[in-house]
């Protein structure tokens, strides 16, 4: 199991699973990623920028990039092109 950082929204979103566990007055806890079906995506920018996302759903992720609902920076450097994806390991 991974020890990851994480906030309750995500906890709340059912992104992580925890197991909690109290330590030396600090609450340590312990969280395994639900990484099923997970990909990596690097996207080539139009001024040549690289960004690299993470996704469950490529083409649905893609379509939010294209149609300005996407990330903030790829917003900005409209238009891209997919330069690889691979399964996360």
């Amino acid at each position: 199991m991974a020890v990851v950082e994480f906030n309750e929204r995500d906890e709340l979103a059912g992104k992580i699973e925890v197991k909690k566990t109290v330590s030396s007055g600090w609450r340590r806890q312990e969280a395994k990623l639900k990484m099923d079906n997970w990909l990596v995506y690097i996207l080539q920018c139009s001024d040549g920028t690289m960004y690299c996302g993470i996704t469950n759903n490529l083409e649905k992720r893609l379509e939010a990039h294209n149609s300005g609902k996407g990330s903030r920076y790829v917003r900005a450097h409209l238009p891209f092109r997919l330069v690889a994806a691979s399964p996360m390991m």
